[in-house]
Formats: C-alpha cells, structure tokens, sequence
C-alpha cells in the first residue's frame, strides 16, 4: 500500500468502514456493511458507482468523498513539501508560512502529525508548537495563530459543544425534521466534530441525554 492508501485507511473506522488491499492489482476497495463504496488506485484517485448502493450506503459515500478529499489534500502537499532546516524538527515538512507563524506535518507509520509554530524573527528556532492529528484543525490553528482570519469570527471549543448538543439534541428528538433536514444537520455535526478533535472522541450531551446515548452507543454522528 502507498501513502494514499495508508492514511485512507486510518480514517476508516470513524467512518464505520472498513478496506481491503488487492496487492496483485495495488487497488484498496473500501466497503461499509458489505456494500463496497468505492475504490483507491495507486495515484490515490477514488473511483465510485452509487447505482447500487442504498440509501444508508448512499450518505455513507458522502463522507467517504470528503474524507477522501482531506486525505488527497494533505498527503499531496507532504509530498512536494520541503523539510524544515530547524534542528529538533527536520523530519517535520513546510505546508505554510506567514509571518512569523509556519504549518508543517511529518508521517510516520503510526500516520500523519501536523503542527504550528511561532519562528523566532531570526528563523533560527521554532516554539510553542499546537500539535494535531486533525489537519483541518491545524489549518485553523494557523489562519488564527498568523492572523490571516480574526479569531473571534471563530467558534472557541466550549461553543463548539454547546452547538453539537444542540444539533445533536434536535435530531434525536425533533420528529418533523425532513430527511434532507435531518442530512443537513449531520453534515453540520461531522464538520464540528473534524474542526474539533474534542468533539469526535468524547461527543457532548444534554444531562437528560446521558442515559439514551449510553443505551444507542457511542457514535452519534
């Protein structure tokens, strides 16, 4: 499996998916529920067909195509990117500077690692590092940090929860909510939950929500 395929292949399991890699023909098939999605050739292309998937499977795809999207994004920079000349962080590779404020990102086999830093005015060091798993956090992380967007046309984390609660609280209990409603107000909470890593690993509630969220499972995207 090449890069592509590999950092794919991560990110599977927060999408209830799972992939299988064809070494003769160097394709990684991605399915859910026993429905292939889709397939990743070795130029990290997805090849797809909705034709006979079903609803379920249908939404599914979706997010496969974004996820994929971010995957492509990412690991097509790395690739052209030069490393940094800073000692501590050479294995880290330059996404962005601005300022005094750089994004970089290193991949190892436990997958890829992004990071801001603070460049002293020499560009001798670096510090104060916001390290992050999630690379749109880490693109946030560096239009906040260099000042290329306000932080206050931003959501801070405490009203990040507040927001997914909310949308969470509605979809489980609004009964009117039209299907494309109902599809519009998921794709809000997986945006929250990827520009907030939070979000994703211990999603938040209502108090009077503990009890049915314990009872459905944990996943409530």
């Amino acid at each position: 499996m090449n890069i592509f395929q590999e950092e794919l292949k991560r990110k599977l399991p927060n999408l209830e998916c799972e992939g299988m890699y064809d070494e003769e023909h160097n394709i990684f098939s991605i399915m859910h529920k026993g429905y292939v999605l889709g397939f990743q050739d070795n130029n990290g292309n997805l090849n797809f067909s909705r034709d006979l998937l079903n609803t379920d499977c249908n939404n599914k795809l979706d997010e496969l195509i974004e996820q994929h999207r971010i995957v492509k994004e990412y690991v097509n920079k790395y690739q052209c990117a030069q490393p940094l000349p800073y000692d501590g962080v050479k294995e880290y590779r330059l996404f962005a500077e601005y300022g005094d404020t750089i994004l970089a990102a290193t991949y190892t086999e436990h997958g890829f690692m992004f990071c801001t830093w603070t460049q002293d005015k020499k560009h001798n060091y670096v510090t104060h590092g916001d390290y992050s798993q999630n690379y749109d956090y880490a693109k946030e992380s560096f239009i906040v940090r260099s000042g290329l967007l306000n932080k206050h046309r931003l959501f801070n984390i405490e009203e990040a929860k507040d927001l997914f609660k909310s949308i969470s609280y509605a979809r489980s209990n609004c009964e009117t909510l039209t299907y494309k409603q109902d599809k519009d107000l998921k794709s809000l909470l997986q945006k929250l939950a990827w520009g907030y890593p939070e979000l994703e690993e211990n999603p938040p509630h209502f108090p009077d929500e503990e009890q049915q969220t314990a009872d459905a499972g944990p996943n409530m995207l």
